[in-house]
């Protein structure tokens, strides 16, 4: 075992640019899409670009569109979307008695509409006794996962009075705005992570399983939806406005995902569309000659292209169930938050790289978009993930009082190799900054630049050239082919005009 680092001079020194890159990497962790816009683009998107800028232009701009649509839309624009749904969609799901009440603005999702009505149902009095007893309540009931404490589950029973009144103030005070709101509650969040260090993995007592939401969205949908049952006609039928507002829920996520899923697939024909309007020419921008003209006709590799298709978009959708973290169900599809949850970003994005299977010109771009999707696919769901969360294990060992990792609790330690792994790809969770406290946020850095580094070396750099350089060999191949052929049938003509009928067939021709 690595002995602690206990030298003064040798602890590194995380003034300056570096702690000017951990705010900026925490503002990451805090704000979703803003954490994936810049993973995408410095670990796609740019260097990709700069990759396939060395075969020819159009490449890298088709790349640049393809990589910059599928962030736009795998990622970015989906709830902004499901936003305006809700609002078409709310008139006629809430009914005429829950008309007044707007939902359409509200990110909780079934588990967290059911858990809180469950609480404020117990509650009993006037409208501000109600309140005061459902945030009481919500805040009593909820234990925070660290597994660096004894009881590994701490319950937050003891932040409840100071939380809880905080929370009641913002339901009762209908004169605040949206931004004020925010702030009380980033403030309510950051008094309890002080005191708790157990945000992301959170449940309510007599819960076996981990909740569906964090901390941070638990605490905005008992605002939100505290807003919505102090009113007199939601609080005298809570049943009925639970059911419409779970069906809400349900409609705008599900019509939702099938708007999204169609664009998703059309993003690649779109951007196919664009590379033949600016260069004249059809098919895959991916040779060095593409766009001009070629010296030797190439007859591109299409045998069995449709079933190849087939088989790379069955292997593509195989994977995505296989990463999923739930059962393929309607609430693997629910909203709950103005950023998509990990299984919804995961289907959108596997319509999104079956589409660009779909619309491959050859065998060779059919090649480049498997391994490069796939692995891209695996890589942000596994890889980065996998080295953040070995970058912090060297960590702890280095300096055991840093702890950056949430390790599962179970009856039996694993004993196989599979059970080690399911352990530490499923059971092991990085801390967020909010957890890991103002000291060892330098180190939680640490750990996400690892995750960019390995991102953009092996997603960024080494696979899409790897795919080209293998492009470029068939291309060779098959330009050195083509061109023996010519050379050949030349032969064979030159030997017909040498022939011994050569002359009678020069006067016949006279």
């Amino acid at each position: 075992m690595i002995s602690p680092i206990k030298s003064q001079h040798n602890n590194p020194s995380f003034r300056g640019p570096l702690e000017v890159l951990t705010k900026g990497l925490e503002l990451c962790d805090k704000y979703p899409m803003v954490g994936v816009s810049v993973v995408d683009g410095s670990t796609a998107i740019v260097p990709r670009t700069i990759v396939d800028a060395q075969t020819n232009g159009f490449a890298a701009a088709e790349t640049f569109r393809r990589e910059s649509m599928g962030l736009f839309v795998n990622c970015l624009l989906p709830s902004f979307a499901v936003l305006g749904l809700a609002k078409m969609v709310q008139p006629f799901t809430m009914g005429k008695e829950f008309k007044h009440v707007d939902m359409s603005n509200v990110w909780a999702n079934e588990d967290t509409i059911n858990k809180l009505a469950d609480i404020y149902k117990t509650t009993s009095g006037s409208q501000e006794q109600r309140v005061k007893q459902f945030t009481k309540g919500v805040i009593n009931s909820l234990e925070g996962f660290n597994s660096d404490n004894k009881t590994v589950w701490r319950s937050f029973s003891d932040v409840s009075e100071k939380a809880s009144d905080s929370l009641a103030k913002l339901i009762l005070d209908n004169g605040l705005s949206k931004k004020e709101t925010k702030n009380a509650l980033g403030q309510i969040f950051n008094d309890i992570s002080q005191q708790t260090k157990a945000t992301e993995i959170i449940r309510f007592s007599g819960d076996k399983k981990a909740f569906s939401s964090n901390l941070s969205e638990v605490l905005r949908d008992t605002v939100d939806m505290g807003r919505r049952f102090k009113d007199s006609a939601v609080s005298n039928n809570l049943g009925e406005f639970v059911k419409r507002s779970i069906k809400l829920v349900n409609r705008k996520s599900l019509v939702g995902m099938a708007v999204l899923v169609p664009l998703a697939m059309s993003v690649q024909f779109i951007n196919r569309a664009i590379t033949k309007w600016h260069s004249g020419h059809d098919g895959a921008p991916i040779y060095k000659d593409f766009g001009k003209q070629q010296p030797v006709e190439v007859k591109k590799d299409k045998e069995n292209l449709f079933f190849h298709k087939i088989l790379a978009s069955a292997a593509m959708i195989g994977t995505t169930f296989l990463t999923s973290t739930g059962k393929f169900t309607k609430k693997m599809f629910q909203f709950k938050g103005l950023f998509p949850t990990l299984d919804q970003c995961r289907w959108i994005a596997t319509a999104t790289i079956v589409s660009r299977m779909l619309a491959s010109d050859d065998n060779s771009e059919l090649k480049e978009t498997s391994i490069r999707d796939i692995a891209t696919f695996l890589g942000l769901y596994a890889l980065g993930d996998g080295v953040a969360k070995g970058t912090a294990a060297i960590i702890e060992k280095v300096k055991p009082e840093i702890k950056l990792l949430n390790r599962a609790v179970t009856e039996n330690a694993p004993k196989t190799i599979m059970e080690k792994a399911k352990a530490w790809f499923k059971g092991t969770k990085l801390k967020s900054f909010a957890e890991v406290g103002s000291a060892a946020k330098p180190y939680r850095s640490l750990c996400q630049l690892a995750h960019l580094a390995s991102s953009m070396l092996v997603l960024g750099l080494a696979i899409p050239c790897y795919v080209r350089a293998c492009t470029e060999k068939k291309e060779a191949k098959m330009q050195e082919i083509a061109k023996n052929h010519q050379e050949f049938a030349q032969q064979i003509r030159l030997m017909q005009a040498k022939g011994p009928f050569a002359s009678f067939r020069a006067s016949f021709n006279k």
